[in-house]
C-alpha cells in the first residue's frame, strides 16, 4: 500500500494506491479521517478501506443485527427496495456522531411493514426535514394537542370516532397517559393534498403545542401505522391510524434517540418481548 498525503490552505487530502490496483482518495472531512490516517500509518490497508468507506462500515453493522438491511454501492436498502437518500444521509450521521442507530435499523424494518408506498416516502420525507427522536425499539415521538378533562384525561381537539383501548367513542375522544387510540385504516384520509380530514393526528412540537388548552401529549407511532403526511400546515401534521400516548410535555424531545424509555407492553412485539431485552425496564 502507497500513499500521498497533500496539504493545503490547512485542508489535507489523503491518496491511497491499494495493492489490487485502486485509488482511494478522502479529505481531512472524512467523518473517519483519523481513523483511516492511523490505518495508512500502521501499513493496515482493510482498516483503512473499512474506515474510508462509511457505507461499508454500515453495512458491516446492519448484518450484526438484520439481514434485511443492506448496502449496495451508494445505497441502502431494505429487501429488494431502495431506502430514500435522505434517510442513509441520517443514518450516516448518526454513525459519525457515535450515536446509536440500531433503533434506527427497526425503524427502518417497521416502515418497510407500511402498506403504502406513498405513506413510507412522504415519511421518509417528514422525518428527513426535521429533527425527530425515535425509540429503542424504532418507533418515532411525536406531539398532540389536547384540552383538559380532569381526572387525568384528555379530549382530543375535533370530534370523530375512535376506540381507546379497544372501546370505541364518537365525538371529542377522551384518552389518558398509556391509551392506545385506534381507527381503522381504511377510514384514515390517505390523500396528502387534503387538509383537514378522517384520521388520527399527531405532528411537529411546534403545530402541535398551537391546539388544544395549553396542553401537550407525546405520543409514540409506529411507522407502518402512518397513512398521509397532509400538505397543509408546512407538512407539521401526519395522519396515522394508531397511536399510544406516553405522557405529557411542556418542552419537545432533544435527543435523536431517547434513552431509559419503556415501551413495553409484553404482548407479541418482536422488539419489544418479555425479556425487555430492547427497552431495559425491569419486570
Amino acid at each position: 500500500m502507497r500513499y500521498t498525503l497533500n496539504i493545503k490552505e490547512g485542508k489535507s487530502t489523503l491518496t491511497v494506491f491499494t495493492t489490487e490496483g485502486n485509488i482511494v482518495t478522502i479529505d481531512g472531512d472524512h467523518p473517519n479521517y483519523r481513523d483511516a490516517w492511523e490505518a495508512v500509518r500502521n501499513d493496515n490497508e482493510a482498516a483503512f478501506i473499512k474506515q474510508a468507506d462509511v457505507l461499508a462500515g454500515i453495512k458491516e453493522a446492519f448484518e450484526a443485527v438484520t439481514e434485511r438491511v443492506t448496502v449496495k454501492g451508494n445505497s441502502l436498502f431494505l429487501d429488494s427496495e431502495q431506502i430514500d437518500g435522505r434517510l442513509a444521509e441520517t443514518i450516516i450521521d448518526f454513525r459519525r456522531k457515535g450515536e446509536n442507530y440500531l433503533p434506527l435499523v427497526r425503524f427502518i424494518e417497521r416502515l418497510g411493514a407500511n402498506p403504502s408506498m406513498r405513506s413510507r416516502d412522504q415519511l421518509y420525507t417528514w422525518l428527513a426535514e426535521r429533527d425527530f427522536t425515535i425509540t429503542p425499539s424504532g418507533k418515532f415521538i411525536a406531539y398532540k394537542g389536547v384540552s383538559n378533562a380532569g381526572n387525568g384525561k384528555f379530549t382530543s381537539h375535533f370530534a370523530g370516532r375512535a376506540s381507546v383501548n379497544g372501546v370505541e367513542q364518537n365525538g371529542r375522544i377522551v384518552q389518558g397517559i398509556g391509551d392506545v387510540v385506534t381507527m381503522p385504516r381504511p377510514k384514515v384520509n390517505d390523500n396528502a393534498d387534503i387538509g383537514c380530514s378522517q384520521g388520527l393526528h399527531a405532528g411537529t412540537w411546534d403545530y402541535a403545542s398551537t391546539f388544544g388548552n395549553g396542553y401537550t401529549l407525546t405520543v409514540e407511532i409506529d411507522p407502518a401505522n402512518v397513512v398521509s403526511v397532509p400538505s397543509d400546515s408546512a407538512f407539521q401534521k401526519l395522519r396515522v391510524c394508531e397511536y399510544r400516548i406516553t405522557g405529557a410535555a411542556e418542552i419537545p424531545y432533544s435527543e435523536r434517540v431517547v434513552a431509559d424509555y419503556c415501551e413495553c407492553d409484553h404482548s407479541d412485539d418482536p422488539y419489544c418481548a418479555e425479556t425487555c431485552e430492547y427497552c431495559g425496564c425491569d419486570l
